[in-house]
């Protein structure tokens, strides 16, 4: 057995699409996408809409379960962009509140 049979269907994919492979392993990634009808799968690359950054970043430090959950869905439809978008702005969120939180704080120690 071959071990390029031994990898999952998004795993070939990946191979497929990375541009840094040498001839010989991209003609036998290429035979084995034909011996598994895989022209069908594809990555999907979408980003996230406005409305949900803003939301994101405004619900980060109270629903970190749903988040979770969102980005999973993500990951596991194959959108990576957005599951890097999502994640970078969840990030955004916490170090808003966190700023926040300090102007606060030094504004109630200060009187």
């Amino acid at each position: 057995m071959n071990k390029i049979e031994k990898i999952t269907d998004e795993q070939l994919i990946s191979l497929f699409q990375n541009q840094n492979i040498d001839k010989e392993l991209k003609k036998s990634i290429i035979a084995e996408i034909d011996r598994r009808d895989l022209e069908k799968i594809t990555s999907i690359n979408k980003e996230i809409d406005f409305e949900t950054k803003i939301s994101i970043m405004f619900t980060s430090y109270f629903s970190f379960k749903k988040h979770l959950e969102k980005s999973s869905q993500l990951l596991s439809q194959g959108n990576k962009k957005a599951y890097k978008q999502y994640w970078r702005f969840f990030i955004y969120g916490i170090l808003f509140y966190t700023i926040m939180l300090l102007i606060a704080a030094k504004y109630f120690i200060k009187h």
